[in-house]
């Protein structure tokens, strides 16, 4: 009994100690996927809310410019089903743009907390989209180099369409997601 005791105690101290490379010079890549529910509404006033759920996988890579600041790219690939009074849609789209990622606690931390915010657009034959996010989110490094994170995002989504068959809609929500980065530490000379 004493001895698991000891190896409990153990394992704890050395998962405790493992601390992320958020540092300056490092690379970050990984990916989340958030789920939604979200209610749109055409910005014309032509027809009725619509309610959709989407689901968007999001990889990213990014580099630490300074101490727990990220910067990179993020490519969003997005797909919506909306049900409106008049019917139902589905709607795909991939997106790509820069995001911001800033870690609050300190670097020695096996527990962190984030916040991120990104731009995100495409522009295709049919139309054109764009995302604004913010997220807030807390990360577990497992070691110094993997984090699993839990998030929650609040998105802008601004959907222009290149026909007036279609009315231009935006739709805002609050998404739920999970998500992993490895974090690669650069080579010393």
């Amino acid at each position: 009994m004493k001895i698991l005791k000891i190896f409990f105690i153990t394992t704890i101290l050395f998962s405790l100690s493992a601390n992320s490379q958020i540092t300056k010079n490092n690379w970050m890549m990984g990916g989340n996927i958030t789920f939604s529910n979200s209610v749109s509404s055409p910005d014309d006033n032509s027809s009725s809310e619509g309610k959709s759920n989407s689901i968007d996988f999001s990889p990213n890579i990014g580099y630490f410019i300074i101490n727990k600041l990220s910067i990179g790219t993020l490519y969003q690939y997005i797909s919506t089903v909306s049900k409106y009074e008049g019917g139902k849609s589905e709607y795909k789209s991939s997106n790509i743009g820069p995001f911001v990622r800033y870690y609050l606690l300190n670097p020695e931390k096996t527990a962190n907390i984030f916040l991120e915010t990104s731009y995100n657009f495409s522009t295709m034959k049919e139309n054109n989209n764009t995302v604004f996010a913010s997220k807030l989110g807390a990360v577990y490094f497992l070691n110094s180099s993997v984090g699993f994170e839990l998030m929650f995002k609040y998105s802008i989504n601004k959907y222009k369409y290149n026909t007036d068959l279609i009315p231009n809609s935006t739709s805002k929500g609050l998404t739920v997601g999970l998500g992993f980065q490895i974090h690669l530490e650069k080579e010393k000379n």
